[in-house]
């Protein structure tokens, strides 16, 4: 895939450099001499206003030659916004949308140039008019598809690469005008009149070409632009006292910022091969054990803690959600170790696909480390040899070190920068994130569980949360009640969910049930009171007949028949 994408960059690169000294400004905007030419603009005229397009070269230069290519062969002509969040953001680029024909609730947004793009994340705020790059889970996934931020969604900052912004104010218009439009097709964030999202024409002009060009100076940043990112072959974790070697020409990510015990520490993907991308993710857990007498946390045995480790598989194995093929005691750089093989299924791309995984729970001083590796199970093996590369790699970086206590560590990891880059948690960042979700401004274990607040089925939930249920005195009331509920456990669901990949693959399938109830209030008018509490009420009876009168039902038909 990259292959190509760096033949593209060399032909736009160095293939005509000789001619551009010769070009005016306007001309050389209009070849692909350009590169990525700080005056160079991009102009989309759709069908209800333009949209003009600046860049951030030292910020994202590759993204911006492959947006400069792209618009320049033709690509994003006759493509619409097949997604469109109010007060949240606008996406194109997805070329099967040129085919009004091939719409359905679900397709559009698979679609892309036939590469991809290495991320090139940096410290660009997601504010309003910023234009930034779409990607799947990996890191590396990004294409062809773009959006514009409609307001202020920082909550995106440092996970997707921006490299641009809108220019004018007529460009702010067709913004709002796009994100005003009535929505949506069921099952879909696409505008019911999807054909007015248009973009007729798209072209490169120069600066001195735009008049009333907005002067916004230097964009809003939350810092440097972030190390996180790297293909370094070594890892080094000083506040989790352990460093692993990643396998050669894998992308290291780290989470943003460690909140709490047991999140993700580091993921390593290496190249994609049918649609996915193997990859080892890394976690560190305290060993804490809590006693339900006097609420006191105390520690708990390697012993104990792979024991409740295990039932959980046990019954997620009980369940069918899993197969466990083998496990074994292990020894890791004279480490007393666990090893889990197992099994389990997965939707990708719309087809179920049978996905194989490898734990190894390793002991340490104070925590418990867990280094997984996960791959399509046709094509397990291929990177086996990494994985175990990986964990003879694994070295404990203080072998003397005291053990710490829970709230030592908490200090250290809020105080702390880690060595390739993450920043310490920013408490006031962290405060308004927190204040935002508490007041309803997200779905924290459907986030964990899709792997992004930009998954459609978390977008899907808060419509139905703004656009139906807050739209009465009594949802507003409902929606009161339930997220003190929601609120006082979700935070350790969705903990949990970032440390077990399987764990998340159950929440994935337990809450599916409930998202395709909700979209029957797709399909309703509810403008009084008495609709909401009646449609309300019967959903809320649907969803307890799914998850506990049908499977009781059945337990009860399984016992008489023996």
């Amino acid at each position: 895939m990259f292959f190509k994408f760096l033949i593209i960059l060399l032909v736009l690169t160095f293939g005509l450099t000789g001619a551009a000294s010769a070009q005016t400004d306007d001309e050389k905007c209009r070849s692909t001499s350009h590169s990525y030419d700080s005056d160079c603009i991009v102009i989309f005229h759709t069908r209800n206003g333009e949209i003009a397009i600046e860049f951030f070269p030292d910020d994202a230069p590759n993204h911006i030659i492959n947006f400069l290519h792209l618009t320049e062969s033709g690509f994003y002509d006759n493509t619409v916004f097949h997604r469109v969040i109010k007060d949240f953001m606008i996406q194109g680029g997805d070329p099967s949308s040129k085919d009004a024909a091939t719409f359905y609730p679900g397709k559009w947004g698979g679609g892309g140039p036939g590469y991809t793009i290495p991320a090139e994340f940096n410290s660009i705020k997601h504010d309003r008019g910023v234009v930034s790059m779409a990607r799947s889970d990996h890191p590396d996934s990004a294409g062809s598809q773009f959006f514009i931020v409609h307001k202020n969604s920082n909550h995106l900052d440092g996970k997707y690469t921006v490299f641009g912004r809108l220019a004018t104010q007529e460009s702010f218009d067709t913004l709002d005008y796009i994100a005003n439009l009535p929505c949506c097709h069921p099952g879909s964030n696409t505008p019911l009149a999807f054909s007015e999202t248009t973009i007729d024409k798209t072209e490169i002009v120069s600066k001195s070409e735009i008049k009333n060009l907005l002067e916004f100076g230097e964009p809003n940043r939350t810092g440097p632009n972030p190390t996180s990112t790297t293909r370094a072959e070594t890892y080094q974790n000083k506040v989790l006292d352990f460093q692993i070697n990643a396998p050669q020409g894998w992308l290291i990510e780290e989470s943003p910022t460690p909140d709490n015990v047991g999140d993700r520490i580091v993921t390593l993907f290496g190249s994609m091969k049918d649609g996915v991308a193997p990859s080892i993710y890394v976690n560190a857990d305290g060993y804490k054990k809590i006693n339900f007498d006097t609420s006191e946390f105390s520690k708990s045995t390697f012993q104990e803690t792979v024991s409740e480790r295990m039932d959980i598989y046990y019954t997620l194995q009980d369940s069918n959600l899993l197969e466990i093929i083998s496990e074994d005691t292990a020894l890791i750089n004279n480490h007393q170790a666990y090893q889990i093989v197992g099994t389990q299924y997965d939707v990708i791309l719309g087809q179920q696909v049978e996905v194989k995984f490898r734990q190894m729970l390793i002991e340490g001083t104070s925590f418990l480390y867990g280094i997984t590796y996960t791959n399509l199970s046709k094509n397990f093996y291929d990177e086996i040899e990494s994985y175990e590369n990986t964990l003879l790699s694994f070295t404990i970086l203080s072998e003397e070190q005291k053990e710490l206590k829970l709230e030592e560590f908490e200090e250290n990891r809020a105080k702390t920068v880690l060595e390739v880059g993450v920043l310490p948690r920013d408490e006031a960042k962290y405060q308004e994130m927190e204040s935002e979700e508490k007041a309803g401004g997200g779905c924290l274990i459907a986030t964990a569980a899709f792997g992004s607040e930009m998954a459609p089925q978390v977008q899907f939930l808060r419509e139905i949360r703004d656009n139906t249920v807050l739209q009465t005195e009594s949802g507003v009331s409902f929606m009161t009640g339930f997220n003190q509920f929601y609120y006082s456990f979700s935070p350790a669901i969705a903990d949990y969910e970032r440390e077990n990949p399987v764990f998340k693959e159950l929440v994935k399938l337990t809450i599916t049930p409930l998202l395709t109830s909700l979209t029957i209030l797709n399909y309703v008018d509810i403008d009084t009171e008495e609709e909401m509490l009646g449609y309300g009420i019967g959903v809320i009876l649907l969803n307890i007949g799914m998850y506990f009168i049908a499977p009781a039902a059945i337990l009860f038909k399984i016992k008489n028949r023996k």
